[in-house]
C-alpha cells in the first residue's frame, strides 16, 4: 500500500502499517473512505447512548476501536513507539489517566465554561497521542461526546473550510501549552471565529437508529486524512 502522508501527519511503522485489516486497499485515497465507513459506524455507537465511563482510559480505548476497529488490528491498544509528536509509550496510560481526572474536576468545579473544557480535552488527548492512528479524529469524537452529555451541542470543527483563517492560527495558539498540532489549531480557531466562543455545530447529535446527516458526512471527509 502506497500511503503519502499529509503535512503534519504521523506516519506509520511497517509493523503498525502491516496491522491493516482489508486487502483492497493500495493506496492511501482508499484508506481514507474505508476509515470515514468505519469512523461513521463508530460514531453512530458513540452517540446512541450514554458513557458513564466516558472520562476513563477504558472508555477512550473502546472508542477507538468502535471507530477504527475495521480498518486496524491494533485499534484500541496503546501504541508502543515513539512518533513525531505525542509522549513516551511508557506515559501513555498515566497520561490519559490524569487527564481524565482533570476534566472530571474541571466539570465539577466548573473551572472554565463547557466549551473551553471540552476544547482542553481534545487537545490534550490530541498531545498525548495514545494510538498509531486516528488520535485527531479520536480527540474530536470524545470532546463532541462530552459536550453531549452535559447537554450541549457538537463543535462544527471549522467544516466550513479548514484554509481560510489559516494565517491566523500561529497568533492564535503559538503560546498553547502544551504545543498545538496545526491541523487542531486550524480546526478550533474555525470554530472560535464562527460561535464567538465554540458554539452551535451543523452537524445534528446521532441518535441510536439514526444515521448520519449529510452535514457531519461532509465533517467526517473534512477530517478523514486528519490525524
Amino acid at each position: 500500500m502506497n500511503l503519502d502522508y499529509s503535512p503534519g501527519a504521523t506516519p506509520l511503522d511497517p509493523d503498525e502499517a502491516a496491522g491493516l485489516i482489508p486487502t483492497h486497499i493500495a493506496n492511501h485515497g482508499q484508506l481514507n473512505e474505508w476509515e470515514m465507513v468505519n469512523i461513521l459506524a463508530g460514531e453512530l455507537w458513540a452517540f446512541g447512548r450514554k458513557h458513564p465511563d466516558l472520562l476513563s482510559n477504558a472508555f477512550i480505548c473502546r472508542l477507538h476501536k468502535r471507530m477504527f476497529g475495521d480498518t486496524w488490528r491494533w485499534a484500541g491498544s496503546f501504541r508502543t513507539t515513539e512518533k513525531n509528536i505525542g509522549v513516551e509509550p511508557a506515559r501513555i496510560q498515566p497520561g490519559l489517566r490524569d487527564l481524565c481526572e482533570d476534566v472530571t474536576a474541571q466539570l465539577q468545579h466548573k473551572s472554565y465554561p463547557l466549551d473551553e473544557i471540552a476544547a482542553r480535552f481534545s487537545h490534550r488527548l490530541v498531545w498525548i497521542h495514545p494510538y498509531a492512528n486516528g488520535n485527531g479524529r479520536l480527540s474530536r469524537t470524545a470532546a463532541d461526546l462530552l459536550l453531549v452529555q452535559q447537554g450541549a451541542q457538537r463543535f462544527s470543527w471549522g467544516a466550513g473550510n479548514l484554509l481560510a483563517d489559516g494565517a491566523c492560527v500561529n497568533a492564535t495558539w503559538r503560546h498553547c501549552v502544551p504545543p498545538m498540532p496545526v491541523t487542531t489549531a486550524r480546526c478550533w480557531h474555525l470554530c472560535v471565529r464562527e460561535r464567538g466562543w465554540l458554539r452551535q455545530s451543523p452537524c445534528r447529535t446521532l441518535s441510536a437508529g439514526n444515521s448520519a446527516s449529510r452535514a457531519g458526512k461532509r465533517r467526517l471527509s473534512l477530517f478523514a486524512n486528519s490525524e
